[in-house]
């Protein structure tokens, strides 16, 4: 629907405070830091700056589409939020974004593999394991 494509544009819209571009690599911004903000900030600092903007530039918005909306950017990270992915929408972009985050980690995580041996790569918490078998 309509809605995934919008919450698939801007349900990351709060990294632009959470994270800065440091080289080639993505660190904590100094706004976190300073604040002693967590990783994940950016789904509260997202809802924060979705709200602000509605606000301040006036909306023809439905309610029940704003609700979906907000669900998006406050659940795309699935069983890592506060907030349940509750609407079909919300699980499309929750979907759509794990499955980028594991493209990007297979495509720069994975530094070797041994015969039928896990590789783990740490990201926070959160690991995924990928069974590598030589040729």
């Amino acid at each position: 629907t309509s809605l995934a494509i919008v919450g698939a544009a801007i349900h990351d819209v709060g990294k632009l405070v959470e994270v800065d571009v440091v080289g080639a690599k993505y660190e904590q911004s100094s706004t976190c830091k300073s604040f002693g903000w967590t990783s994940n900030t950016h789904l509260y600092s997202g809802l924060i700056m979705f709200q602000t903007y509605l606000a301040n530039v006036g909306y023809n918005i439905p309610e029940d589409d704003l609700a979906i909306l907000r669900n998006i950017i406050m659940s795309h990270h699935g069983e890592w939020c506060d907030m349940k992915t509750v609407t079909i929408p919300a699980m499309v972009v929750h979907q759509a974004d794990m499955a980028s985050s594991q493209i990007n980690r297979m495509k720069h995580g994975i530094t070797r593999a041994v015969d039928g041996m896990v590789q783990r790569d740490a990201v926070g918490e959160r690991y995924m394991d990928i069974d590598v078998k030589r040729k």
